[in-house]
């Protein structure tokens, strides 16, 4: 089991919602984003999730991190108005290094 902070729920959340707003334009079958969703809400409600559950979570992160440019990786924040020295891709160049 995979224990997770509150900035990572936080991360969740923004995943559930684009789900949720986005199922029908989405390339991947309803049943399998409904089921994702519950496993969302399960992870939130007991604090971790399994390595399975986790490969799926980062896989929908990735669609949702290509639907929102200029969004980092790392911390989920816009960075839109940081100047391009300060960024490596669209990742806030701090965040990459403390990674």
């Amino acid at each position: 089991m995979i224990i997770f902070n509150t900035k990572q729920a936080k991360g969740l959340l923004n995943i559930h919602d684009y789900l949720v707003h986005n199922k029908n334009t989405m390339e991947i079958e309803n049943h399998l984003i409904d089921k994702l969703l519950v496993e969302i809400i399960e992870a939130l409600k007991e604090g971790c999730y399994t390595t399975e559950t986790q490969r799926k979570l980062n896989e929908a992160r990735n669609i949702w991190l290509l639907s929102q440019p200029w969004t980092c990786s790392y911390c989920l924040k816009s960075t839109k108005e940081i100047e391009y020295d300060y960024l490596s891709g669209y990742d806030h160049l701090e965040c990459v290094l403390k990674e």
